[in-house]
């Protein structure tokens, strides 16, 4: 025969089971209100109301030349920030051939959809109104076997971008440094293929925009 606790203990015990349950299930719903409130979801869209895929979408922070969190809208015109910041800021959309948009965001609860228009020549004007990335990395997609996860780093100095894919995948091109002049160093890493870099890669500018380098790379499988 087992020794049986005395009522109150049992009743304490049952207690604390419960309150312990109801913690874990705060905690959990916690957690989904949390995730839910620290990603930023911005829809990007031409002037004529089509999704607008490869644009780069990222928080504006010129106090420290960096540019975090960053995302690129997918095929339906949809980019994910996260963690989004608690704080106004301001929200920066890329895109070549539209017209950079940057404008303040205090509000990160509700999606955001931005409208980018083509960019027109103005004829008092030379210099086109779009930005233009330094650098313009092209991935051969066609020699990945299954999936692999492409992290591509461009540093200059302190300056540092890191951007990342899945190949295979609709989208083969990384755009680096947005209007940044300087000199490059590049690495690219991806599970079973061998590690691809290029050093001192020059960035000038001419009188209106940086000339932007495009650097096909061909990652080799790992031996």
């Amino acid at each position: 025969m087992y020794a049986q606790l005395p009522r109150p203990v049992v009743f304490a015990c049952r207690i604390g089971q419960q309150l312990l349950l109801a913690a874990v299930l705060a905690l959990g719903l916690h957690s989904r209100v949390a995730l839910a409130q620290d990603t930023l979801v911005v829809s990007v869209k031409t002037d004529s109301g089509r999704p607008l895929p490869d644009a780069l979408v990222r928080i504006a922070n010129p106090r420290y030349g960096q540019h975090w969190p960053r995302a690129t809208t997918d095929s339906a015109g949809i980019a994910r920030l996260e963690p989004a910041p608690r704080e106004s800021f301001m929200l920066e959309v890329l895109r070549i051939g539209y017209d950079r948009s940057l404008f303040p965001l205090r509000d990160t609860s509700t999606a955001v959809t931005v409208v980018m228009k083509r960019t027109v020549l103005q004829l008092t004007e030379v210099c086109l109104t779009n930005a233009l990335p330094a650098i313009l990395l092209q991935l051969d997609s066609a020699i990945t076997t299954g999936r692999t996860r492409v992290v591509a780093r461009v540093r200059d100095g302190s300056f540092l971008e890191v951007d990342s894919l899945d190949l295979p995948s609709e989208r083969t091109s990384l755009q680096f440094a947005w209007e940044r002049v300087g000199t490059y160093d590049i690495e690219i890493t991806a599970r079973g293929y061998e590690r691809w870099s290029r050093s001192d890669v020059r960035v000038t500018k001419d009188r209106c925009h940086v000339v932007p380098q495009v650097i096909r790379v061909r990652l080799r499988p790992r031996r």
